[in-house]
């Protein structure tokens, strides 16, 4: 019987670089007990020692394709692309589970990747999924106007409802918002009647709401940081997701 393996995506906000640990997220890549690769080819050394677990881990797409992926989000197509050569050279191997996170512009990652893996990797009638996703998106944003839609990032990946692989959602929504000017309102999404979600509204404002987190909280970001590594954490773990937190960082 082909064994499965488990894949952990992590895709940064806009602006934000995974090992500068700016954001819970590249915090949170890190700690992830698993080989982190960057390409496909990759992936036969890990696999073929025996390995069950990758972990693959993105900048945001203004730090890789500077002002256009700051404006229009270039970059995260060529980012899920690269997910799906590993994922297509893990399921050689057996089936394969992805966990993705994405932060912001990373969440509409998250977004296009489900829509991609839905495509790529069909399911018979009856027959167990070959490939199956779960993911947290935490205030994901296009970078619209709200009237206009402009630059229409993000336009055809909003309905989820085809993807038939896709297991698990956990939605988080910080409720203060940002300034109008920066078009950062969050998108809501139609998922497949088969997937398990949950769509919370949480503390903090947007990126404030994933800085490191601290023992005795002094103002109400500190907090908001605080609660959303508890739903980060307890996300991945529920997943099957090993972690080692280092010394400094604590877990609240």
């Amino acid at each position: 019987m082909k064994k499965q393996s488990l894949l952990v995506v992590f895709f940064e906000g806009t602006s934000s670089a995974v090992d500068q640990l700016a954001t819970q997220i590249g915090i949170f890549a890190h700690t992830v007990q698993a080989p982190r690769i960057s390409s496909h080819t990759e992936v036969l050394s890990i696999m073929s020692r025996g390995g069950k677990t990758i972990k693959m881990a993105f900048d945001g797409c203004g730090v890789t394709n500077g002002l256009t992926g700051i404006l229009f989000a270039a970059g995260l197509d060529g980012q899920v692309h690269k997910v799906i050569e590993v994922v297509e050279k893990m399921s050689h191997y057996g089936g394969v589970r992805v966990v993705a996170i994405g932060l912001s512009r990373g969440g509409i990652a998250c977004l296009k990747l489900a829509k991609k893996l839905a495509s790529k990797f069909r399911t018979e009638a009856n027959e167990i999924e070959a490939v199956s996703l779960s993911m947290l998106l935490f205030d994901p944003v296009p970078g619209n106007a709200v009237w206009t839609g402009f630059p229409f990032t993000a336009a055809f990946s909003q309905n989820l409802s085809a993807c038939h692989n896709l297991k698990r959602v956990l939605a988080l929504y910080p409720y203060e918002p940002l300034p109008d000017i920066a078009m950062h309102a969050p998108t809501l999404l139609d998922y497949p009647a088969t997937t398990k979600v949950e769509e919370d509204v949480t503390l903090g404002c947007h990126q404030g709401a994933l800085i490191r987190t601290n023992v005795c909280p002094q103002n109400k970001y500190e907090t908001a940081s605080n609660l959303s590594f508890c739903r980060i954490y307890d996300f991945l773990d529920s997943e099957g997701v090993k972690m080692k937190l280092p010394p400094t960082i604590h877990l609240p």
